[in-house]
């Protein structure tokens, strides 16, 4: 378990253990250095992720290896009462 210290974006967090980029998922941009490339649907991912995976909580991570940014490509797992929730299957299946 490894605790969430910053949501970036829609698939980009930032724990303990270092930045974290959600695996087998891609949503649009919300933060990139270049503002014509930020949309809407890119906040909206922000937010999503931002409800789903709270600052302080806790998750459970698998990691498929480093991307080309130096950034731990895994999948995301967070406790919602009993019940264990990936991150990615939820985000997919909300169209993020």
């Amino acid at each position: 378990m490894t605790d969430i210290k910053k949501v970036l974006d829609g698939d980009t967090l930032t724990t303990d253990e270092g930045k974290v980029r959600v695996g087998f998922i891609d949503t649009p941009e919300s933060v990139h250095p270049d503002k014509s490339k930020n949309t809407q649907e890119g906040k909206q991912a922000s937010e999503f992720a931002k409800t789903m995976l709270p600052v302080g909580g806790s998750i459970r991570k698998h990691s498929y290896g480093a991307d080309h940014f130096g950034r731990n490509v895994a999948s995301v797992k967070r406790t919602i009462g009993d019940v264990e929730v990936d991150y990615g299957l939820v985000a997919l299946d909300q169209g993020m």
